[in-house]
């Protein structure tokens, strides 16, 4: 929550640095990142000035805890970085984010 809140208002460092912290408590209670978390953290690396094509790809074959809410903040992502749709290389995402996300959830 803590990084989605320094993401709305521009702060980029918090906001890589308060989901780098909710990665680490994923990874002790061995939960996967989700699709939000990862999208925020593209915008904010991309902001920053670093490489966020290969968070991107992450976000393409994430779990979502709200998968219309995950559409909306992907959008408004894409708009910031502009990364390459999966549609432009098919055999590379064929089952992944080119599949019906509808199912998908972090539990």
């Amino acid at each position: 929550m803590q990084g989605l809140v320094h993401y709305r208002l521009g702060q980029w460092n918090l906001t890589m640095d308060a989901l780098k912290r909710s990665q680490e408590l994923n990874t002790v209670k061995k939960l996967p990142q989700s699709a939000e978390d990862l999208t925020i953290f593209a915008v904010a690396l991309h902001h920053s000035g670093n490489e966020a094509l290969s968070t991107f790809e992450k976000v393409r074959t994430a779990a979502s805890y709200n998968e219309l809410t995950f559409q909306k903040l992907l959008e408004e992502a894409e708009q910031h970085v502009n990364p390459p749709k999966a549609s432009d290389n098919p055999e590379r995402w064929i089952g992944k984010r080119l599949m019906p996300r509808v199912y998908v959830s972090v539990k």
